[in-house]
């Protein structure tokens, strides 16, 4: 009997789906548009809105973002939805208790030649429901499945979208990091839902009702946290430039190095874990076949001074004085980003506090663990904390007990019990100075947790993410200190033959390339990031250089640009301008009272409006709101004609306030079928 109802339901079903894919045909009602006809991507040639998800109103807010590049995130097992076509149309056909359908049929038409790509039966994760799409057998574009659709939410979202379309108001869109334009706002009207509602009748609309929620983010407190009365709280960090705070406090370099030893882990295991960590500067590193070179400044530099601050019962560097300042409390919840969206990272980026500004960051970057944020309405969860900080002042006891709360449960010792033997939910740590490096070069290395000899926990040195070697087998890189490497010419036909994946965001560096056109098959990952130690000669990725070598011609400067923009050194180099010295986010100076400076990728303006391309000049103040997306538009380093305008840190006020304003059987159902997982590096 059982079985009997089963197919009868599956039956209903199927002939509701041939019945919409007639009817689609046939518009009852159709969204309420205040814009004109989308410009073309770059990427499909659809109406952007149908090849990226726009972004939402950004109401006045303040811009802020952090200094490392993206890992791989404790969530990473959750299994993603497939990467779709762009959606050219939604429909929603309510339910009809009448006709027994008692679930709403949500269908997406895609373009025809993708769609015909597709398996006929496609398993998705829409919200928290997991559904299959099925193709119509009237025409192929067309895939649907029954859902539970809260059309009562679904109203009051597109009310709150009319309204903030009332007010003129516009919302910035970004395709990956780049901002492209502003749009005025799309809407279904709720009387038009509540039509289609009563008369069960289908309700037509396309990808862009989706942008805007109206929510105000600060992201001085709910993103980036650089105030000066959080990252000095004396009960929570240790800063040994002036020897004020607490050892071991909650924040302190010294108590997340011990977290990381797990559960049954403690302060000696983490002596020997750092100092091993720093010993690996001592020798050359082999990285991915590379070899990474030493840096012998980091005994004299480093290892000397803090041992000289106190040694262990080892005599292996004391963790409790670690001479680390904290910069930042950063929110990298966009790095979760997707149709199955996941809780992304909390980094927590400190400086050397003895070498002055610029010299030497250390970032720690933890993956939000599923068990905190698992599932859209996990996520959401996890937004509404950080946005729940804005509540409070910045910086008082309340707003920094909030804030400790919230990073407890993702860095405390056992915070992960899915990733053994240490249940730490550290994806990786990061370094980025000029210290050590010979000639003012700046360095980027990557550090991965694993246990190590005798299973104790260890930093081991590993491959840098989404970032070719920079000197050796895979060359291109346009270094003022970096020489051809011997095979250039394989990046530039690794772009040509990745291009569509580097164009969507799907383009994952691969630790090894096959590239039979330059007899070249080896590895291709980098063991580390240089880059010049002259400002003024930031490098970028070309495929060839300008010393010596062919130059290969690359079929798209954009991909170029977008898979320069994502590497380590490309992003802290010349495809940004950095304004920094190779940062984004720089080392506080000992002493100054000031907090620390921002790049203007990150908040779309520069400090001096000295630099290549930069357009707006940056407030005194780090804080500040603005009434319009900042915008740092820079001259691409290969084609003069051609610019790019960045601001990251609206980027990531768009994706928090998304997950704040929408619910997971409305907004964020059909935002799963056009919004994909990134593979951003930074």
């Amino acid at each position: 009997m059982k079985s009997r109802k089963q197919a009868w339901s599956i039956a209903l079903c199927l002939l509701a789906a041939m019945a919409l894919a007639i009817g689609l045909r046939a518009r009852s009602t159709t969204a309420q548009s205040s814009v004109q006809p989308a410009p073309q991507s770059r990427i499909t040639g659809q109406p952007l809105v149908a090849a990226s998800l726009p972004a939402t109103m950004v109401p006045t807010a303040v811009l802020f973002a952090d200094a490392a590049f993206g890992g791989q995130n404790s969530n990473d097992g959750v299994k993603q939805n497939p990467q779709l076509p762009p959606v050219e149309e939604f429909t929603l056909t309510p339910p009809n208790p009448d006709r027994k359908m008692y679930k709403t049929i949500l269908a997406v038409r895609f373009p025809e030649l993708p769609a015909e790509r597709l398996a006929s039966q496609v398993p998705m994760t829409l919200g928290d429901q997991h559904v299959v799409l099925q193709r119509s057998v009237d025409d192929s574009r067309i895939f649907s499945a029954a859902v539970d659709f809260d059309w009562k939410a679904f109203a009051r979202e597109q009310q709150q979208r009319k309204d903030l379309a009332n007010t003129g108001r516009e919302i910035p869109v970004f395709e990956g990091r780049r901002f492209v334009r502003m749009d005025k706002i799309e809407f279904v009207d709720p009387a038009d839902i509540e039509s289609a509602l009563q008369s069960h009748q289908a309700l037509q609309f396309n990808a862009e009702i989706l942008e805007g929620t109206g929510f105000t983010i600060q992201p001085a407190s709910e993103l980036m946290i650089t105030n000066l009365g959080v990252v000095t709280d004396h009960t929570r960090t240790w800063d040994s430039c002036s020897g004020a705070g607490t050892q071991m406090g909650a924040w302190t370099f010294g108590q997340l190095a011990t977290a990381m030893t797990g559960t049954g882990g403690s302060r000696l295991q983490a002596d020997a874990m750092v100092q091993a960590w720093l010993n690996q500067w001592l020798s050359a590193q082999p990285v991915n076949s590379f070899t990474v070179a030493q840096r012998l400044e980091m005994t004299s530099k480093i290892i000397a001074p803090w041992q000289a601050l106190g040694v262990d019962s080892n005599g292996n560097v004391d963790v409790s004085k670690a001479p680390f300042q904290l910069n930042a409390i950063v929110n990298r919840i966009d790095l979760g980003a997707g149709s199955t969206p996941t809780g992304g990272e909390v980094r927590f980026v400190f400086g050397y506090c003895s070498s002055g500004a610029n010299a030497f960051n250390v970032i720690f970057e933890y993956g939000v663990p599923a068990s905190v944020a698992s599932g859209c309405t996990g996520v959401q969860n996890w937004a509404k904390e950080w946005h729940n900080l804005d509540v409070t002042t910045i910086g008082t006891p309340a707003f920094n007990a909030a804030l400790q709360a919230i990073t407890d449960q993702v860095v405390t010792a056992g915070a992960d019990s899915t990733k053994p033997p240490f249940e730490s939910a550290l994806d990786q740590a990061r370094t980025n100075e000029t210290f050590l490096a010979p000639s003012a070069n700046w360095e980027q290395r990557q550090f991965q947790l694993i246990a190590g000899v005798g299973g104790l926990p260890t930093l081991q040195e590993g491959t840098i993410a989404q970032t070719p070697d920079s000197q050796n087998a895979s060359g291109g890189f346009n270094g003022a200190n970096s020489p051809p490497g011997p095979h250039a010419a394989v990046l530039t036909d690794y772009i040509n033959l990745h291009q569509s994946d580097i164009l969507n965001g799907t383009n994952v560096v691969p630790a090894s390339f096959n590239d039979p056109l330059q007899n070249f098959n080896g590895p291709f990952l980098g063991g580390s990031a240089l880059n010049a130690g002259d400002p003024a000669s930031p490098g970028f990725w070309n495929g060839c250089h300008p010393v010596g070598g062919t130059c290969l011609s690359i079929a798209s400067n954009l991909a170029r640009s977008d898979l320069s923009l994502n590497t380590c050194n490309g992003c802290h180099g010349r495809e940004t301008a950095n304004n920094v010295s190779f940062q984004q986010v720089s080392n506080r100076v000992p002493g100054s009272g000031s907090p620390s400076g921002l790049s203007a990728f990150l908040l779309g303006c520069t400090f001096n409006n000295g630099g290549a391309g930069l357009t707006s000049t940056c407030p005194l103040s780090d804080l500040f709101p603005l009434t319009a997306p900042g915008q740092e538009t820079v001259q691409d380093p290969v084609v003069s004609t051609q610019t790019n305008t960045f601001g990251d840190l609206n980027r990531r006020v768009i994706y928090l306030s998304n997950l704040l304003g929408q619910t997971c059987q409305s907004d964020m159902l059909l935002r799963g079928l056009v919004e994909h997982r990134v593979n951003f590096a930074h």
